[in-house]
């Protein structure tokens, strides 16, 4: 049982498109994955954000109260010094939150163009797939029927009339 140029080529040119549709399959795949290890670490940065806040509001709590226990009732300078300290205790609290709402956010866009680079890897193998049917096609026209006695490569093929 020989085999005919023509269906080397048609074997060639099948091997290659089917070639190119499964590395995009497979990018896509691996794009899936890194998305949604950032997914899950944009999670993780909330809950990190909101243990560490929750921590440092018990921390100046605590503070806070051992000041107060030291003196009786607050007046004046000290007064104004305490209310400062609950102030900027506050702030640094939303700063931490703010921090891991902005960690997470950086994450999830990241996860997003995982996203976006995963179909584009689909969409970009079906048409490169697509130019080598075109392409492997009109060689294969020209092997065919042409009768003109040129070599063509098709799918990694070289056929001779």
């Amino acid at each position: 049982m020989g085999f005919t140029p023509l269906g080397i080529a048609i074997a060639g040119l099948a091997s290659s498109v089917v070639g190119t549709i499964v590395t995009g399959v497979q990018a896509r795949n691996q794009a899936r994955f890194q998305e949604q290890v950032a997914q899950q670490q944009a999670d993780r940065a909330i809950l990190v954000a909101q243990a560490k806040e929750r921590d440092f509001r018990k921390q100046i709590s605590r503070q806070f109260a051992a000041a107060r226990a030291g003196t009786g009732e607050l007046q004046g300078s000290q007064l104004l010094s305490m209310e400062n300290f609950v102030a900027e205790a506050e702030l640094d609290a939303l700063t931490i939150r703010n921090q891991g709402v902005a960690q997470s956010q950086r994450l999830q866009q990241q996860a997003n163009l995982f996203s976006t680079a995963g179909n584009n890897a689909v969409v970009s193998s079906g048409f490169r797939a697509g130019a080598q049917l075109l392409t492997g096609f009109s060689k294969l026209g020209k092997f065919g029927g042409s009768g003109v006695g040129t070599n063509e490569v098709v799918g990694g093929f070289e056929l001779r009339d």
